[in-house]
């Protein structure tokens, strides 16, 4: 199995599985791919975009089972989605927005439309 070669949508080659020796990438590549990202496996960045490079290889790949590519799509969409938390915690960006009681209580429509106005605005969101 040695030197074989796998191809993308695109006509390129790259080497078998997600960086092994199997002429098609299997659903246990997809599946450890996926177990890393959801855990949050500590992944040094010119790995990650080797990852993404052969996930996005398998899901435009139409000579991959459904299933693989279905999985390299979701890994994808997991890994954009930690990208995004990821630069909201670096922007100290809250996942929440805060409001008490006492920031509503009694207040007209337009009002309360302004005060979260300016809350979205103070965390940089707006």
């Amino acid at each position: 199995m040695d030197g074989q070669q796998t191809h993308n949508g695109d006509g390129a080659t790259m080497p078998g599985g997600l960086g092994g020796e199997s002429a098609q990438p299997g659903a246990r590549d997809s599946r450890m791919v996926e177990k890393a990202v959801r855990q949050r496996w500590p992944i040094t960045p010119e790995k990650r975009a080797v990852i993404a490079e052969a996930l996005i290889a398998i899901a435009g790949n139409k000579r991959s089972s459904v299933r693989n590519r279905t999985v390299a799509a979701r890994v994808l969409v997991q890994m954009d989605a930690q990208n995004m938390e990821q630069e909201k915690r670096d922007r100290g960006i809250p996942d929440r927005l805060h409001l008490t009681i006492d920031d509503i209580t009694g207040l007209s429509d337009d009002e309360l439309v302004r005060r979260y106005q300016e809350k979205v605005r103070a965390l940089g969101l707006g």
